[in-house]
């Protein structure tokens, strides 16, 4: 089977044809020029971009839409063409030329699919199933081209490649899904809302793929991150006679010797003294009028 890599391979409208998404971050031309990308269909993809098609080989145009913020940090609902392409996204301007992209992300909504974007500037996007935005937000989940960041492929050339974005059912059998989105030094869990969940802090940058699997079998699903310093797991907490509490603690999973002497500090005795491994936890709320 012929699908364009590296991309999302998805039935996102639920027509039961494969759907790919293509995001493409900066390195292109200058300002006032075309990106060099080619989508897909052969279409050029201007900076910071996303393109929905369909059809194997991919026949169809879905639609696009920006990876990025508006001016100002605004988020913006423009106008759509013919094609889908948001009016007010900036196109082709040389403004997004430095920002790299991680690989796209399918999050389920029910019977719905969402297209989940991640940009270096930490910013987060969800498109629905029909193209149009429902939020974007600007999260510390960032990362630099000069970080030393896990290359997943992706990237708008050259440094680093991308953070990593993944989507987990909070439960392992749940249907509904939350977002994860890991940068060079923090990490934020959101809702299918874009509300913020939790945020995570990394003792280092990561080196490979987030993971998601239930480590302490407890049937909710848990968070690993493998970085130069070690790995680091981030559980769930069970709330009583409810669903899971929307907090993440963290703790090491001890499988280097720099890991662990990175966990001892000097007392204000002159002791070495053990950290525990919760206090590097940086846990985010989700109010009530939020979910």
């Amino acid at each position: 089977m012929s699908l364009p890599s590296p991309g999302l391979h998805a039935d996102v409208n639920g027509d039961g044809v494969v759907d790919h998404v293509e995001v493409f971050g900066g390195g292109g031309g200058g300002a006032g020029r075309s990106h060099a990308a080619v989508g897909a269909d052969g279409r050029a993809v201007p900076s910071c971009w996303a393109r929905v098609t369909s059809g194997v080989p991919a026949r169809e145009a879905l639609f696009d839409g920006t990876a990025c913020r508006g001016h100002a940090g605004v988020t913006r609902h423009g106008d759509r063409n013919s094609y889908g392409v948001d009016g007010a996204a900036g196109m082709f301007g040389g403004k997004n030329a430095d920002v790299d992209v991680a690989p796209p992300a399918a999050l389920r909504r029910g019977e719905e699919t969402d297209v989940i974007l991640f940009n270096s500037r930490g910013e987060v996007t969800s498109y629905g199933p029909d193209g149009k935005r429902r939020w974007q937000l600007r999260t510390d989940a960032s990362w630099q081209r000069r970080d030393d960041v896990y290359d997943a492929g992706y990237g708008g050339g050259g440094g680093g490649g991308g953070g990593h974005l993944e989507t987990f059912p909070l439960a392992v059998d749940g249907a509904s899904e939350v977002v994860v989105a890991l940068g060079a030094a923090r990490g934020v869990v959101l809702s299918p809302g874009g509300y913020k969940i939790a945020t995570l802090r990394l003792p280092s940058v990561p080196i490979a793929p987030v993971l998601i699997v239930d480590v302490n079998g407890d049937g909710l699903n848990d968070i690993v991150a493998r970085t130069a310093l070690g790995t680091y797991c981030w559980t769930q907490r069970g709330a009583g006679g409810g669903g899971p509490l929307l907090v993440l603690l963290g703790f090491l999973i001890v499988g280097m010797v720099v890991a662990f002497a990175s966990q001892i500090g000097v007392g204000s005795d002159g002791k070495k003294v053990v950290r525990r491994s919760t206090e590097m936890d940086e846990p985010g709320g989700e109010s009530a009028k939020d979910r």
